[in-house]
Order: C-alpha cells, then sequence, then structure tokens
C-alpha cells in the first residue's frame, strides 16, 4: 500500500502536530484539535480501493431501505435548501440523486468509483462526472446547493475541497456536509461491538478467514486495504473542528443537528435518533455517531 504523511495541519495550517495514537497512526492538531491519519494511503490508492466491483454490494443489496434513508435526508434539506441545482459530490450509485430530481430544478454528481458511476447508469440512468471535486474542471458552472453525505472524511485535503465547494456554490448558495462522529459519539467507545459486527461481515463474504482490523483510541480501526474494512476514514471531525472548517472560509452556518444515516429505520434506531436529538436541541451536545451541518455562502 503506498502511503503519505502530513506535516500540518488540513483545517488551521498548523504544523504543531502530535501522534496521540501510535498503533492506528492517528495525529492531532495542537491549535484546532483536528484529528487525522497519517501515514495514510494516497489518493491513487484509495480511489482503485472504492473501484472494486463488489465495493458496493452491500449498497446495491440494500437499496430497498436505502430508498427510505435518501427519503429521511431530502425532507431534512427541505428546510435550508435553495431552489435551484444541486451538487452530490461523492454520489455512489446515484440514489440520492434519482429521489432528488424532483426536488431541484437539475441534479449533477461526482464520483471517484468507476464501479459506481457503471451502477448510477445502469440503475438510474444517472450520468456521473468521473474524479474528485478537487480535479475536475466545472469550468464556469456554479450550483445552488452542494451535498456531501460521509465524504469529506475521506478526503485527502478537506481544506481545499471546502475551498472548492465555496467557489462552486452561487450567492446565497447552500452546502450540506454530514459525516461521523467518530470521537464524541457514545457508541465511538464500544470496541468490542464494533470488533464484532466486522469479523460478520468479513465473516459473511470470507468465511472463517475473516480478518478483524485493529482498533486503537476511541475504537477507530488502523486503515488496511486488504478488505477487512469497507470505509477508509482519514478524518475523524468534531462538530467544533467542522464548523471552525466551514466558517473559516466565509460560510455562515444555518444549521447544525444529526444525520438520520442509518439504513435500518426499525424502531431501536428510530428511538435512539429521536433521543440523540432530544438531547441536542435541549443541550447542544452531540454524542450520536453522525455530524450534519448546513451553511451558506453569502
Amino acid at each position: 500500500m503506498e502511503t503519505e504523511a502530513l506535516d500540518h495541519c488540513n483545517v488551521c495550517g498548523s504544523k504543531s502536530i502530535i501522534t496521540i495514537d501510535d498503533t492506528i497512526h492517528l495525529c492531532q492538531c495542537n491549535e484546532c484539535g483536528y484529528t487525522f491519519d497519517s501515514p495514510r494511503p494516497t489518493a491513487d490508492a484509495i480511489a482503485e480501493f472504492y473501484s472494486k466491483p463488489s465495493q458496493y454490494d452491500d449498497w446495491l443489496a440494500e437499496v430497498d431501505a436505502r430508498d427510505g434513508l435518501w427519503s429521511r435526508r431530502i425532507e431534512k434539506l427541505k428546510a435550508t435548501k435553495k431552489e435551484g441545482t444541486v451538487l452530490d459530490v461523492g454520489a455512489g450509485i446515484g440514489q440520492f440523486l434519482y429521489h432528488a430530481k424532483s426536488h431541484y430544478k437539475n441534479v449533477f454528481g461526482t464520483e471517484v468509483s468507476t464501479s459506481a458511476i457503471s451502477n448510477a447508469k445502469n440503475k438510474y440512468g444517472i450520468d456521473l462526472m468521473q474524479g474528485s471535486i478537487e480535479t475536475i474542471d466545472f469550468g464556469s458552472q456554479k450550483f445552488d446547493n452542494i451535498t456531501m453525505f460521509h465524504v469529506l472524511e475521506h478526503v485527502h485535503d478537506p481544506k481545499f475541497v471546502v475551498q472548492k465547494c465555496y467557489d462552486l456554490l452561487t450567492c446565497g448558495g447552500i452546502y450540506v456536509v454530514a459525516v461521523p462522529n467518530d470521537t464524541k459519539a457514545w457508541r465511538s467507545n464500544l470496541v468490542l461491538l464494533k470488533i464484532l459486527k466486522n469479523w460478520i461481515k468479513g465473516f459473511k463474504a470470507n468465511g472463517l478467514s475473516a480478518r478483524v482490523p485493529r482498533y486503537g483510541k476511541w475504537g477507530l480501526p488502523k486503515i488496511v486495504l486488504d478488505g477487512s474494512t469497507q470505509e477508509i476514514h482519514l478524518s475523524h471531525f468534531t462538530p467544533e473542528v467542522l464548523t471552525l472548517l466551514l466558517t473559516s472560509f466565509g460560510f455562515d452556518i444555518v444549521e447544525t443537528s444529526i444525520d438520520p444515516y442509518q439504513v435500518n429505520n426499525g424502531l431501536i434506531n428510530r428511538t435512539w435518533y429521536a433521543l440523540h436529538q432530544w438531547i441536542y436541541t435541549k443541550t447542544g451536545n452531540n454524542n450520536y455517531e453522525t455530524i450534519w451541518i448546513v451553511a451558506k455562502k453569502q
């Protein structure tokens, strides 16, 4: 696996970096508190990892349940969206854009995974732009809304990505970011539960030879590209750090909340979500597994 190391913070630019967990290569900025992995796989290595034909098998197997997930997110977007177009960055198999067609003037999406792009075209008739938002040439095109559902934690330079999104928005445009709440969620410290969950997934795919990733601080796994994990998170945001990143470019924060990310919307998950939404409303503390922030370009 080809790797690279960071010598500065990709949120505030500080070079005051400390290692907080050498077991899993976890680092933190002394200035702003941004937590990230370093060394880490290169962008090309991760693009290849996500382009494997089997990478989106779970998504396709859960496609009906994910219809409900996207409906809940679209309902949540109604209160803050700007009328007009939407660009979904890291659009996956295009399922959000398929549901968003009736809510926006026109829909666009980007995706690095060739297999996901193929699935989006074949299943939903959605033509996604191949590549990362950092490298795609949009020309003079602007968008009224940009969404990033659990994408920012995957990118190599979140500061550059947020800057690009700011530049691509129209005046008064809306930027929606949802990311995991890796370090503050109550469930983050349930390491044994994570190990068991990942082993079950691996067992279904590989039988008794299934590998379990090594876990460290906050139950975060060491990054490997051997198939033992399906998600590669390079950044581990908190609501405070993500807010700092967005406002540093001049965004106004319109809404902070939690993302209804659960595919299985059964009674237990609905209750868990409602409980954390109530706690957040009453106290401002987010101990749920996700962060949802809506920002506006002035």
